[in-house]
């Protein structure tokens, strides 16, 4: 019988960084539905495929550009929380529901990755829907890019990080309803 091989185990490190994390958490005056239609209309879903199977800078681009973003970002998964949480509830229990979203733009994370490579931890970005129950209210939380290079002393990391920022602020704008305006009317054209 052969003598099983020892199986080297990696060198690791257990470091432990305290960092402060900064969230933004917006209430928004409108349905669960609703916020979610608007997030789906702003940030397109990606063709993954397109991204995995690029050969070049220009077919990356090409893939980006082709999910027509008014936003810029592009949807790369979704967690429907309530899609299983339902099974475990109580009967004549409410679910507040919960949905996360996996989104970015590679163009926009190259600038922050060239710059510090460990912000791929946290590169795409994530945000989360929970619904209100009581006033049919939702709110919107996501971490902020700056936490990405809160440790980073480079000033070009942090202007990248910046601008990051900016577009996702941007595309937080675009999800408040307006007077008068329905989803349906800020469809892109």
């Amino acid at each position: 019988m052969a003598q099983p091989t020892a199986i080297s185990r990696p060198d690791c490190e257990r470091t432990t960084t305290s960092a402060t994390i900064i969230k933004l958490t917006c209430s928004f005056n409108d349905t669960y539905e609703a916020i979610i239609q608007r997030f789906r209309l702003q940030v397109p879903q990606l063709d993954i495929l397109r991204i995995r199977t690029a050969t070049s800078d220009e077919d990356v681009k090409q893939a980006v550009e082709a999910a027509r973003s008014p936003s810029g970002f592009v949807l790369f998964a979704e967690y429907n929380h309530a899609g299983w949480m339902r099974h475990f509830m109580t009967q004549g229990g409410s679910l507040r529901r919960a949905h996360r979203f996996t989104f970015g733009n590679p163009l926009y994370a190259l600038s922050v990755l060239q710059h510090n490579i460990q912000a791929a931890l946290r590169i795409p970005l994530d945000c989360c829907f929970i619904e209100e129950l009581e006033d049919k209210r939702t709110q919107m939380i996501v971490d902020l890019p700056i936490n990405l290079l809160a440790e980073d002393n480079d000033n070009g990391a942090r202007q990248a990080g910046a601008e990051l920022e900016a577009k996702l602020l941007s595309l937080v704008e675009s999800l408040t309803p307006h007077p008068n305006q329905s989803a349906k009317d800020s469809q892109p054209q």
